[in-house]
């Protein structure tokens, strides 16, 4: 499975390999108890070059759940617009 992720402000996509067991460091998780804490570090880690320009810290990041299907043409609006779609959702 892939986790999808767009990174709000910069047009940066990528995506994250899930799989039955996700490891971070040497710590491994199952899927079924994967948090979100353990999730944000799970894309840190993944994804360090392009995130620590943002942020420094792993539970800074900010994560939404969205329906593709429901966010439309968000290459058109401004971030502010973007953002209030998305807490609309969150």
């Amino acid at each position: 499975m892939l986790l999808s992720c767009f990174v709000l402000g910069t047009g940066t996509i990528f995506s994250i390999p899930l799989s039955e067991k996700v490891t971070i460091k040497k710590d491994e998780f199952s899927i079924k108890s994967l948090t979100i804490d353990i999730l944000k570090k799970y894309i840190w880690e993944r994804e360090n070059d392009i995130l620590k320009n943002l942020t420094n810290d792993a539970s800074k990041l900010n994560l939404w759940h969205v329906n593709v299907e429901e966010v439309v043409d968000i290459s058109n609006k401004d971030m502010k617009t973007i953002y209030k779609s998305l807490e609309e959702i969150k």
